[in-house]
């Protein structure tokens, strides 16, 4: 449906364009209802909640679907367009509106409106919109400030565009901590490609301590995207300073952010293999949010078993010394 009332270009034979009127999708109310419903657990009170918060919060706008009786084709009308006298949108002829014949059920119609009606997404606006409210809703900070869709230049490079960046404060509201600095990537639904991991990679070297997320609304990574990701988020397990890492590398998912509750409650409603890392989700700090969903999301060991296998080749590496110079 998000497709609003746009005009565009239409070429003609002779060279020449005029703009046409293209009017977005519109959907009856009861199919709807109908949805949320299977959304909410079959509960027609919470579904009928659900629809009514999507109109107060101006995400659907009611009409209702008029047939034209000179070129008998169906124009939607918003209550506000409504009176005696309405006008067809395709024939342009001026007709009485129906008001001795009943409004049936199925005539009532929505349509989306505002940055709800923009295409592919909100043009990635859901994504970053849901990452942000991941952060604030589940209990991961007591202060936030975030910046959506931004250039950072001054790198010796091209500007590099952010998908969001905030700084989040760690904690209950009590307590003072300095922020930690995030940096993010969002997808809809398309993959990430080189040049996206290249350019947190880049973000990371300049900025050590900064946390780096990849943020998409599918429930799963392609392998190779995993493997990209993967080499960039075992470079940021690095010691930064005691018990941080350098650059952290948080992956997220629509498990996570479709999720009403967070984690570790949409793991453990995902069942295997997602259940098992819930379990293991016992600080609720975004360190360990990040060593989670590495593991989860691209399949990679734990922090401690790679901090054990790094430790165990420094010790072996040290060891071939001494027999050499022995």
């Amino acid at each position: 449906m998000s497709h609003a009332a746009v005009e565009i270009d239409i070429s003609e034979s002779d060279g020449k364009a005029f703009k046409s009127k293209v009017r977005g999708k519109t959907f009856p109310v009861k199919h709807w209802i109908a949805l949320l419903k299977k959304l909410n657990r079959n509960s027609d009170i919470v579904a009928e909640r659900h629809f009514r918060n999507m109109l107060n919060n101006r995400m659907l706008k009611c009409g209702i679907s008029v047939q034209c009786p000179q070129c008998t084709q169906h124009t939607w009308y918003s209550l506000d367009d409504l009176s005696d006298r309405v006008v067809c949108e395709r024939c342009l002829e001026e007709f009485e509106f129906p008001v001795i014949k009943p409004i049936s059920e199925n005539k009532w119609h929505v349509r989306t409106i505002g940055p709800f009606s923009v295409e592919n997404y909100a043009q990635g606006g859901y994504c970053v919109a849901l990452t942000m409210n991941f952060f604030v809703g589940h209990h991961l900070t007591n202060e936030i400030t975030w910046l959506p869709s931004f250039n950072i230049s001054g790198i010796k490079t091209n500007p590099i565009e952010v998908d969001f960046g905030m700084f989040l404060s760690e904690g209950s509201i009590d307590e003072i901590n300095p922020p930690a600095i995030i940096f993010g990537e969002c997808k809809s639904y398309n993959e990430f490609e080189d040049e996206d991991i290249n350019k947190l990679r880049l973000l990371a070297e300049k900025c050590p301590g900064a946390v780096i997320v990849f943020s998409t609304l599918r429930p799963s990574l392609k392998s190779r995207e995993k493997k990209l990701i993967a080499k960039l988020a075992r470079k940021g397990r690095g010691r930064y300073k005691p018990e941080q890492w350098i650059n952290p590398v948080l992956i997220l998912t629509g498990i996570e952010l479709f999720s009403d509750f967070g984690p570790p409650s949409c793991w453990e409603e995902k069942g295997d293999p997602y259940s098992r890392f819930a379990k293991d989700y016992g600080n609720r700090n975004i360190q360990e949010l990040c060593n989670i969903t590495q593991q989860m999301h691209l399949g990679i060991e734990s922090y401690w078993d790679w901090s054990d296998q790094k430790r165990k080749r420094r010790l072996a590496n040290r060891d071939k010394k001494k027999n050499k110079k022995a």
